[in-house]
């Protein structure tokens, strides 16, 4: 993702340039700030120096100037051999080893003092190691001499290339950040002001509630922020200011929404990556949109927590059903978040013919790009398909209607409800059975886990509903008597 106004945010307000916004990048040295730079200059050979020059980009410097990239590089290097003086000589790398600011040219087999070469004065008239290279091996040790001990200003070079590279590794602040520390205040005072929106975002994720409603200024997300700026001054300061930009739009909750799903998302596929192998679970839904919505999962095992997860990698839109077009999905799908599908040993789906099909079903299609991806009717599908055909049963479904009836008939009046709560009361041995529970559950026609749980507890106050129904019917409650 491009950087987005909330990367903006930590670094520059209203009023700042750009270059203020990139010489920040050093003033909180932390691993965080280490510039991705240096993670692409391992194992590199730095630069032709003959081809370099002052205003090359930080990324060159920062290449030319590891000093490890000259001495590995070098080791394996076959040095050109020219005659001087009746014999033949070349470079040796035992010259890189002692002076590490000398860098060889492979175009012009001669060497130059890249210190002064990126970053002598524009004054400067040193010609030496810098627009006049050297090539002469066998005066080589007379040229660094005079170079190191008669050049001032090549001492000066080296320590504005030392001061570079350690600004850029977050070992020291730069000049200007150094000069502006109420730029720094200022940096700091934004992350602070950010982080705190965005734990109240998380908070009310965590919770399951809306961040918006009618009213923004009433909404939860705002309510929750003023009552944390009660015991925050910098987020009291912040909310009760008149900037333009506070960073708590919809626009900027939808974004910070957004970039804490990649977060997770990108964590998960990392652990599953990381993981010997994975399973790969789907099944595909109509959404209140009428769009035909496909919930991607994945189950494998974490070492790091010792134990088998199962988690959410994302939805994706199907407009077709047809068992081609869900393979296409599936596999996109999988690739667009990051996933290793050669590590895919199961896949998992319900029994529909595009699914199970073993010719043109995805199942079929997946195991010829993956082998040793066995499907696997899922479980689930399996027991709601048992479940549906018992329900059809005359005794069970009537069973079940009776179930419902008398739990409606409780649920439903108040009166009934306290009837059924005093004899729960009157008796121990069916309030310990019902585990805290004071009433009976209802059944649900689309939750099949709520039958069972229904089940239980009108067995478990089996008793307690007979007696508070005998209670009702001398009432005259006749619908307790029918």
């Amino acid at each position: 993702m491009s950087q987005s106004r909330i990367d903006r945010f930590f670094t520059v307000r209203s009023g700042e340039t750009l270059s203020d916004e990139l010489e920040d990048q050093s003033t909180e040295p932390t691993k965080e700030d280490e510039p991705d730079k240096l993670s692409r200059i391992s194992n590199t050979m730095y630069p032709d120096p003959a081809k370099l020059s002052r205003t090359c980009d930080d990324a060159l410097k920062i290449t030319v100037h590891t000093v490890e990239n000259n001495r590995e590089w070098a080791k394996t290097f076959e040095f050109k051999s020219i005659p001087e003086y009746g014999t033949k000589r070349q470079f040796s790398n035992d010259w890189l080893e002692k002076y590490e600011w000398l860098r060889y040219s492979v175009s012009e087999n001669s060497v130059y003092c890249t210190p002064c070469l990126l970053f002598r004065s524009a004054s400067s008239k040193e010609k030496t190691f810098i627009s006049t290279p050297v090539s002469k091996w066998s005066n080589l040790g007379k040229y660094i001499k005079r170079h190191v001990e008669d050049g001032s200003s090549h001492h000066s070079c080296c320590a504005r290339a030392d001061s570079f590279m350690k600004i850029v590794k977050g070992k020291q602040k730069s000049i200007t950040a150094q000069l502006s520390k109420s730029h720094a205040d200022t940096v700091a005072r934004n992350r602070h002001v950010l982080r705190s929106i965005i734990e109240v975002i998380i908070l009310c994720g965590r919770q399951n509630i809306p961040l918006r409603s009618h009213d923004d200024s009433n909404s939860n997300f705002m309510v929750l922020l003023n009552d944390k700026a009660t015991r925050d001054e910098i987020l009291k300061s912040h909310l009760a200011s008149n900037a333009k930009v506070t960073y708590t739009s919809p626009e900027i909750q939808n974004e910070l929404i957004t970039l804490c799903g990649e977060h997770i998302g990108n964590k998960i596929v990392k652990q599953c990556n990381d993981a010997v192998c994975y399973s790969f679970l789907a099944d595909e839904a109509t959404d209140a949109s009428t769009m035909e919505q496909i919930a991607m999962c994945v189950r494998y095992y974490s070492e790091s927590e010792n134990d088998v997860r199962e988690d959410f990698v994302g939805f994706i839109q199907a407009k077709s059903t047809t068992g081609e077009a869900l393979f296409n999905k599936f596999i996109e799908g999988q690739r667009n978040v990051g996933l290793d599908i050669t590590k895919m040993r199961g896949q998992g789906y319900d029994g529909a013919s595009n699914m199970s099909g073993c010719h043109r079903g995805v199942q079929a299609r997946v195991q010829q790009l993956v082998p040793q991806a066995m499907y696997v009717h899922c479980k689930d599908h399996s027991l709601n398909l048992s479940i549906v055909h018992a329900c059809k049963e005359v005794l069970v479904r009537n069973l079940l209607d009776t179930v419902q009836q008398i739990g409606f008939a409780f649920k439903y009046s108040a009166k009934r409800l306290l009837a059924f709560q005093e004899e729960l009361g009157n008796d121990p041995v069916a309030r310990e059975e019902m585990n805290k529970r004071t009433r009976l559950q209802s059944l649900c026609e689309t939750r099949w886990a709520s039958r069972a749980d229904s089940l239980y507890t009108f067995k478990a106050a089996y008793t307690t509903i007979v007696n508070a129904l005998e209670v009702l019917e001398r009432e005259g409650d006749s619908k307790a008597r029918s």
